[in-house]
């Protein structure tokens, strides 16, 4: 084993990778925050039993700056028995991930610590390496389950995933939630951790108020911008459902949705409509581009953790009409950068639309864009991780 220079070595749960391009793209951010200030080293594993033939992983390295990466692929068995399949995925995860951490630790040192972001399933494997490395190690978490109201729930899954997680939790030297919503609801599952808020990160090189003169003009038609999942969680009917009471009082104004290829076959009936624009999933960079052509973004989720898409939207000038939530609340300000609508109703949301119609010139958009960018940039948001570790 080398003595190499200090460095953090991040496992997550979710991260960019060639199966799924934008999984976890926020946790991405995260640790290109932290690179400002330290050397971060992720590591992340995805099943993918379309590896070479003969070979158990695979291991995809990338490096810029600060940052390098690990992205590994491994063969999982299958025996098309759901319950069967997971499990022997959990094990193969868990017996491929000890090899590459130790193959990590052995070609770069021992590093400052660990951190594992998304604590199923990467949390296991933090708190091996922590026993066996002798440093500590550090959660963060992101994952909608948690919440009582979310749809499925970590409450319902298998006892032993559970008894795995109690016993995570309470070994880590520092546990961090997006929200301090979602902090509050990790508490009541393990009483003897306090998480902190580290929120997600907005890249303020992209997603600015720059260029915002060259945006496209479309007469007097108002230009609503939608982008997710589409999932139960996101309450498509419901959104749906006030935009056509939009419709009805005959406004000019244009829906676009960004959706995956899943969500729109799934919601092909629901999101015909003559005011929907379909446009499909794309980079962050033509994101930005697309908010500067749009006047506000609507957010009717049925429960959130955070909402990277909120301060995306204001760090571009645009107000978000989002659910009356606990959670918005962290970011959203009534009047101030978007408008709040009872959750769950519909004719509500329909009253903030044209809320918003009235209003749409009293807007700070310059100021929005500011606090957004002031609040949530990679600078203060890395710093942020390094006071964690700290214990500030």
């Amino acid at each position: 084993m080398i003595n190499a220079s200090p460095y953090l070595l991040w496992i997550c749960s979710w991260y960019p990778n060639k199966t799924s391009l934008y999984d976890g793209d926020f946790i991405q951010r995260h640790a290109e925050s932290v690179a400002l200030y330290k050397k971060v080293v992720v590591v992340t594993f995805y099943k993918d039993n379309n590896i070479t033939e003969g070979k158990s992983f695979e291991i995809e390295r990338n490096e810029k700056g600060n940052l390098k990466e690990y992205i590994v692929y491994y063969k999982a068995p299958e025996y098309s028995i759901n319950r069967v399949d997971n499990l022997l995925n959990i094990f193969t995860y868990l017996k491929i991930g000890k090899i590459v951490l130790a193959k990590i630790v052995n070609e770069m040192g021992v590093p400052e610590l660990f951190h594992a972001h998304i604590i199923l399933n990467a949390g296991m494997l933090a708190r091996w390496a922590s026993n066996k490395y002798k440093v500590p190690y550090f959660l963060s978490e992101q994952w909608v389950e948690y919440l009582p109201e979310a749809k499925p729930n970590f409450r319902n899954i298998n006892y032993w995933s559970k008894r795995k997680w109690q016993k995570v939790t309470a070994g880590a030297k520092g546990v961090s939630a997006v929200s301090k919503y979602l902090g509050a609801h990790l508490t009541r599952l393990q009483p003897v951790i306090n998480p902190v808020r580290i929120p997600n990160v907005v890249n303020d090189l992209v997603f600015n108020m720059n260029d915002i003169d060259g945006k496209v003009e479309s007469g007097n038609v108002i230009r609503f911008l939608h982008i997710s999942t589409g999932t139960y969680q996101k309450n498509m009917e419901g959104m749906m459902a006030a935009f056509d009471l939009l419709q009805r009082d005959g406004v000019a104004f244009e829906l676009s949705l960004i959706l995956s290829r899943e969500a729109r076959k799934k919601l092909s009936v629901l999101i015909d409509r003559p005011y929907v624009k379909l446009l499909s999933e794309r980079s962050q960079v033509e994101l930005a581009l697309l908010y500067k052509t749009h006047d506000a973004f609507v957010l009717f989720s049925r429960y959130e953790t955070f909402g990277c898409v909120i301060i995306e939207a204001n760090a571009c000038g645009l107000p978000v009409i989002g659910s009356d939530m606990a959670v918005l609340k962290e970011i959203i300000q009534h009047g101030k950068n978007g408008l709040l609508a009872r959750n769950e109703d519909p004719a509500d949301l329909y009253e903030r639309l044209l809320e918003y119609l009235k209003c749409t010139s009293t807007f700070d958009k310059q100021g929005m864009s500011a606090h957004a960018i002031k609040a949530f940039n990679y600078s203060v948001v890395g710093k942020q991780f390094l006071d964690f570790y700290e214990g500030k």
